[in-house]
């Protein structure tokens, strides 16, 4: 019987999650700067991020 994921497989998929979850982190980041400080300048700064790395900014 073959295991699911070979190591390298596991290595990619684990580095996609750790990837995923720190842009998660600094989009709430944002967000939360957005509503303590300047609100236009995190605004952009989310949608640029999100933009460069494929995601839809709202």
């Amino acid at each position: 019987m073959r295991p699911a994921f070979t190591a390298q497989e596991r290595a990619a998929v684990r580095r996609r999650f750790d990837q995923d979850q720190a842009d998660a982190e600094y989009v709430e980041y944002t967000e939360a700067m957005e509503r303590l400080s300047t609100p236009r300048r995190w605004k952009r700064a989310r949608a640029k991020f999100l933009r460069s790395r494929g995601y839809r900014s709202r």
